[in-house]
């Protein structure tokens, strides 16, 4: 009974990661590649640029409240990172994915269609869903997610989704095709934009937006790559759920961002300009986004983001070790299905 107490009250974090430097998931990708050029992803998606180190870093300094860390990976292991520690967790696809067969995925919007599951491998009821390339610059209380009387508190900025268009980017596309799905199924036409902060998550609320949008979610589950009308979870979540408690005086609501801090990762003056701005006064959250094709000049721009975080985040967290080198098998304490 006291476990389940602890897991109820508890807040975790989770943070898919992938390292796409890694020869084998090179490998992978390329027997799974799509052959449709809208489906293609670009190169930096998948680029690992050292961010996760910082990002486990600044949880641990600045969210101390934080249960367990919960790292989503194909089954890789960063070389790094002590598995064995106790604030530290690591979960494969297959611990929570409902088909199997669509593994391996190479979509985030995949893995976060799957994560009502994620409950049966230990992660707490309430879980904050981050990035690798989120950061917390400042301390942070636990009342900036849940509210006194007990509400969550989803992050969002203030301006609204885009509406639905056969051209633009990708992105935009995706956003536009949720914000219909969202118009459809409430009844409204304007709806928020999601911040690059970390989101408070319920699994009791996952499981009631994956009965509202079955369909749509399910499918997403199973797609390898990104397509153009994926249900996001992220996008569902913080304006489904907030819109079903909107008369609760205790239900999820928003909590409005006036302005969000991401740094593209371009090679430009201004990214180093960026970068100096960012080590004076790091803000609560910033997110620094991989932009760049070209291997060989991101290269020497992550040489130069990681510095920044350095200087940032100087101090090693307990859960990592002096490990280097090529990525290490899969230990027993990664969580898979099979043995959950």
């Amino acid at each position: 009974m006291a476990r389940q107490s602890e897991i109820s009250d508890a807040i975790d974090v989770v943070i898919p990661w992938v390292d796409g430097n890694d020869p084998d998931q090179q490998a992978s990708l390329a027997r799974y590649w799509p052959r449709l050029p809208w489906l293609q992803p670009p190169a930096c998606r998948f680029r690992e640029n050292g961010e996760l180190r910082y990002s486990l870093r600044s949880i641990h300094r600045n969210l101390p409240w934080v249960r367990t860390i919960h790292l989503v990976t194909n089954g890789q292991v960063p070389p790094w990172l002590d598995v064995d520690h106790p604030g530290i967790n690591l979960i494969t696809h297959e611990a929570f994915f409902a088909d199997p067969s669509s593994l391996p995925t190479f979509s985030s919007s995949a893995i976060e269609a799957n994560l009502l599951r994620i409950g049966r491998v230990g992660v707490s009821n309430r879980f904050l869903l981050f990035n690798d390339d989120f950061f917390v610059g400042q301390p942070v209380p636990r009342e900036e997610f849940v509210a006194a009387d007990g509400a969550s508190r989803l992050h969002a900025l203030a301006c609204r989704l885009p509406r639905l268009r056969m051209r633009g980017d990708r992105y935009q596309h995706v956003l536009g095709f949720n914000n219909l799905l969202l118009s459809l199924s409430l009844r409204r036409r304007h709806w928020a934009y999601p911040a690059h902060v970390p989101l408070l998550m319920d699994l009791r609320d996952l499981a009631w937006l994956d009965d509202k949008y079955a369909f749509w979610l399910r499918r997403t589950a199973r797609h390898r790559f990104r397509y153009r009308t994926d249900a996001l979870a992220r996008v569902l979540y913080i304006n489904a759920v907030a819109e079903r408690d909107r008369d609760r005086p205790d239900g999820a609501r928003l909590a409005p961002l006036a302005e969000e801090h991401v740094i593209p990762v371009r090679d430009s003056d201004e990214f180093s300009r960026s970068l100096e701005r960012l080590v004076d006064q790091p803000p609560r959250f910033f997110c620094l986004n991989d932009e760049i094709d070209d291997d060989d000049r991101a290269s020497v721009r992550a040489a130069e983001m990681q510095a920044a975080l350095e200087a940032i985040f100087p101090a090693p967290a307990p859960f990592e070790t002096d490990c280097l080198g090529m990525m290490q098998a899969v230990p027993a304490r990664v969580t898979a299905l099979s043995g959950s």
